[in-house]
């Protein structure tokens, strides 16, 4: 009743094993900023052409800074993809350090999402914007550029 173990069996084993470990267990878990001292938010889009105006905007509300940290802090890991980044989200401290946050281009509507250092992270987009409100931001900005509307052709007169 002894079954013969085979080379074959030992490496399709190996191999599961380590395609199980790298899948479920390599996912960088959210910056955690709950504890870091930050005393403000600044957050900047860039104007890419002329249809894309910049925007900035800063708070140094503690409320606001602390609900932003909580809510990033509860950001689900996502697949890292080549999307270029739309802003920033720079948290700063009273010693004049800072951490960024990259923000990237939303997959789907319900989410606001972001990269730092190794890992991209999706948080709940309707808490997200009930959150950064008081920064004046318009929402469309926190999930992907402003849909591209080229104007119209001059006509001729």
């Amino acid at each position: 009743m002894h079954a013969k173990i085979r080379f074959w069996h030992v490496l399709a084993i190996a191999i599961a094993t380590v395609i199980g470990y790298w899948t479920y267990s390599g996912l960088p878990s959210p910056p955690d900023f709950t504890q870091a001292g930050f005393t403000s938010v600044h957050v900047e889009f860039p104007g890419k052409i002329e249809f894309f105006p910049a925007v900035s905007a800063s708070s140094s509300d503690p409320a606001l800074v602390t609900e932003l940290t909580k809510l990033l802090r509860t950001g689900k890991s996502v697949v890292v993809c080549r999307c270029g980044y739309i802003g920033k989200l720079e948290f700063r401290r009273p010693d004049g350090s800072t951490e960024v946050l990259n923000l990237v281009p939303a997959h789907d509507d319900g989410s606001v999402e972001f990269r730092h250092r190794p890992g991209r992270y999706r948080v709940n987009r309707v808490e997200f914007l009930r959150i950064v409100a008081p920064l004046g931001v318009p929402d469309e900005r926190w999930i992907r550029f402003p849909a591209l509307e080229m104007p119209d052709e001059p006509q001729p007169r």
